[in-house]
């Protein structure tokens, strides 16, 4: 069985930035479950396309890729990835800000990770989880991670609610930090309006009280075990 350790291990072997061998050690604490929630669902579909919005590094996009021999296509806003893991792997890797750019392939993903980067976005989050909605099969999953502000990360905002932050615009000043951290009534009225459905939620630790939801969605109703 291929594991995050195996990931971790050829992302090391293809001339990583050198923050990663540091950034490795603690990552897995932000989305712990979510490589057991990859292999399950691959047991039950064939996994043909996955993407991995914000894969940095690549860790869960490997791991991935070598659990399931999908084809593997990747964005990120800013470019982390080495070419050589990019070369080696081939891995269909964009430039974007998925916000504000338009997020064309000529596919449809059975899984998309989008992993601690909800928190990062600028603008109101609605019209990209529809977007990030559209890309995914009829029986694709969503495997989603974000800090928990109703533990010790706080909202860090000036928004008051979500409902302040404006709509994407492209004259807007782009920020690469925390905009504006969610707790979990928040994340179901969000999914609820995009038409996301929560199927698995879980909480991790990545320090003292400083918790992360992790969250498996779907376009359809099956499945369904709220706060495991």
């Amino acid at each position: 069985m291929f594991s995050v350790k195996d990931a971790q291990k050829i992302i090391s072997e293809n001339n990583p930035n050198g923050y990663y061998e540091t950034y490795k050690k603690y990552e897995e604490l932000y989305w712990k479950y979510i490589p057991n929630w990859i292999r399950r669902y691959s047991k039950t579909k064939k996994v043909k396309n996955v993407l991995d919005l914000g894969i940095a590094y690549g860790t869960l996009g490997i791991f991935t890729k070598m659990n399931t021999e999908c084809n593997l296509y990747g964005v990120d806003f800013i470019k982390y990835m080495s070419e050589e893991l990019i070369e080696n792997y081939n891995i269909n890797y964009s430039i974007k800000n998925i916000e504000l750019d338009e997020l064309n392939f000529n596919v449809k993903f059975d899984i998309i990770i989008f992993t601690e980067c909800f928190e990062h976005l600028n603008f109101n989050p609605i019209p990209t989880l529809n977007k990030i909605k559209n890309l995914l099969t009829d029986d694709g999953v969503l495997m989603f991670s974000t800090p928990d502000s109703d533990s010790s990360w706080g909202k860090l905002s000036k928004y008051k609610t979500y409902k302040d932050i404006p709509l994407p615009n492209e004259q807007s000043e782009i920020l690469d930090k925390h905009i504006y951290q969610y707790n979990l009534t928040e994340l179901r009225e969000i999914f609820d309006e995009v038409g996301l459905n929560i199927q698995k939620t879980y909480y991790t630790e990545s320090g003292k009280n400083v918790m992360h939801f992790i969250i498996q969605l779907s376009k359809n109703s099956k499945g369904g075990s709220e706060l495991e």
